[in-house]
């Protein structure tokens, strides 16, 4: 019981990272919440033995690191995007566990191409399905807590898009894709 409670409060922590992430309008700061959020899923997948879900976890904290220097130094992510988007199916392959891998392995390869986005509005949008497709793998895994938080990511990520609509502050990087 007291096993359980730990594993679920480690998904409530990576809630509050997530939920915070997508209501702000800078490129660093939505990463780096999603980093802290990512970090604490992949804890609580390597206690649930979702193994698909640990490595996709982290290749994406690796990638998000990346992306942030990358867009930093003001060069396109595309080569990036596609290297990970590699990376993240080879590593699916070597971690899977069924066909419920392909749920977490294609909802990284749409994180993988949004979070190459500097442009935020564009990264919530690209970046929606990859909730819908996170829910049924840690429905599967009875992550319960990342359920609600894919539900509650979804709904906020929504809010984000109408309350920021038109405010992007932030140029979209030049050899990207176009949107």
């Amino acid at each position: 019981m007291m096993t359980d409670i730990f594993i679920q409060s480690l998904g409530v922590i990576a809630i509050v990272f997530f939920v915070i992430s997508v209501q702000f309008n800078k490129y660093w700061q939505i990463i780096l919440f999603k980093s802290l959020g990512s970090f604490f899923f992949g804890v609580q997948y390597y206690f649930l033995h979702a193994y698909t879900g640990v490595a996709m976890e982290a290749v994406g904290l690796i990638r998000n690191l990346i992306f942030v220097f990358t867009v930093k130094k003001g060069r396109s992510t595309s080569a990036w995007i596609m290297i990970f988007s590699l990376i993240t199916v080879g590593i699916g392959a070597l971690t899977y566990e069924g066909i419920i891998s392909f749920c977490a392995i294609l909802a990284k390869v749409f994180s993988c191409t949004a979070y190459g986005i500097s442009k935020p509005q564009t990264l919530r949008m690209i970046n929606l399905p990859s909730y819908i497709l996170w829910m049924v793998y840690d429905a599967m895994h009875f992550a319960v807590v990342a359920v609600v938080s894919d539900s509650m990511e979804t709904v906020s990520i929504i809010v984000a898009m109408i309350r920021l609509r038109g405010n992007d502050k932030e140029k979209p990087l030049p050899i990207l894709l176009r949107y």
